[in-house]
């Protein structure tokens, strides 16, 4: 005797859906977070006097990557 085909459940997927707008939604912010961090770095060591060589270094932002992220994040950047 076969087994009768088994409906799927709308909630499930409906669970299955939210829980990978979570997931995308974490991605995004942990993203977000670390630029800003590294924007943070990279204007305190402005701050204290650094040369963009040593800047770069450290944060892996060059200056034409730090600038670009003006775009996204003025409030961010001096």
């Amino acid at each position: 005797m076969k087994p009768l085909p088994q409906k799927k459940n709308p909630q499930t997927k409906i669970e299955s859906l939210l829980a990978e707008i979570r997931q995308e939604t974490f991605r995004s912010g942990y993203r977000e977070g670390r630029i800003e961090a590294r924007i943070s770095i990279v204007r305190r060591m402005r701050r204290m006097g650094m040369e963009w060589s040593i800047i770069e270094q450290v944060t892996g932002l060059n200056w034409k990557d730090y600038r670009d992220l003006r775009k996204y994040w003025p409030g961010q950047i001096s």
